[in-house]
């Protein structure tokens, strides 16, 4: 498993619309909370706002009598301007043990003295299919009471689960992808139902101990791109447009952007000492997205 290949999409998907271009808290588009993928909502809030969800679910499928399982959820809280990345992982678990025994994993995370300001659940369950193969059914639900004013949604937003996704393993087992199963799981892999995440195969090609959820359509094994010189967070905009537009933003634009924090500093600093040759080699790559696993 090429944990450094599944952390560098998770952490792209992590921030990816957390400030969006040009960077500047003047803006009239950043003048709230950037637009994220992935936002889970608190439930109280989630029942009366319909389209604004409070929990992901998904199902995958697993091969392997003594497969262990292991999950880590992760995603943003936001703090006015600033975020924290938060973490909910469980203990590597026996698949078998989940036919009989579903996990539930309750969090919280406190703020500024108060207790239980964000807080949900986790909860993985398990039934067979085949007679080698168990479907996992995954759940990650925004519980959080309100602990502030719910007035308006930047409010609300202290409070959620933003950019909610999940990296989940396995030892002596392996996924079953979605996209392109063998003939055998087709059958099972059809049943499988997803909300508001995808489960793709992730590391190294070919390694099917590994599965990110995401918030983001995407195919198996997705990378970062080569030619990549780092995050531009701007809703999966395309680099050499956001590279081109942050180097014309004037003096007085461009201190602001460094006063804004710590990401959009390093972005503003990375973007200014690319070379004429490493901006060239942004423009015009083409990536096969028809691969296909056997």
């Amino acid at each position: 498993m090429n944990l450094n290949t599944i952390r560098s999409v998770a952490n792209a998907i992590l921030y990816e619309g957390y400030m969006l271009y040009p960077y500047r808290p003047s803006a009239l588009k950043n003048r709230s909370q950037g637009w994220t993928f992935g936002t889970l909502l608190p439930e109280a809030y989630s029942a009366s706002h319909p389209g604004e969800p409070s929990n992901f679910s998904a199902q995958v499928v697993v091969v392997g009598e003594q497969a262990q399982f292991s999950a880590e959820f992760r995603f943003l809280e936001l703090c006015g301007s600033e975020s924290f990345e938060r973490t909910v992982a469980s203990a590597l678990l026996e698949v078998s043990s989940l036919l009989s025994y579903p996990l539930e994993i309750h969090f919280a995370f406190d703020r500024d003295g108060i207790p239980d300001f964000l807080k949900g659940a986790v909860r993985i369950a398990a039934e067979r299919v085949t007679d080698s193969a168990v479907k996992l059914a995954i759940s990650f639900d925004n519980q959080s009471s309100p602990a502030i004013s719910w007035n308006t949604r930047d409010h609300v937003l202290q409070q959620a689960l933003v950019s909610a996704h999940a990296v989940i393993s396995v030892a002596g087992g392996e996924f079953i992808s979605l996209l392109s199963p063998p003939e055998d799981y087709a059958a099972a892999v059809s049943k499988c139902r997803q909300s508001g995440v995808f489960p793709v195969l992730a590391g190294d090609e070919g390694d099917r101990t590994a599965m990110l959820i995401s918030p983001i359509i995407l195919y198996d094994y997705p990378q970062i791109a080569s030619n990549s010189h780092g995050d531009f967070f701007d809703g999966s905009e395309i680099d050499e447009m956001l590279t081109l537009r942050v180097l014309t933003l004037t003096d007085a634009e461009k201190e602001e952007v460094r006063a804004n924090n710590e990401r959009a500093r390093a972005l503003l600093e990375r973007t200014e000492s690319l070379s004429p040759e490493e901006i060239l080699n942004l423009h015009g790559v083409l990536r096969d997205l028809s691969r296909t696993q056997e």
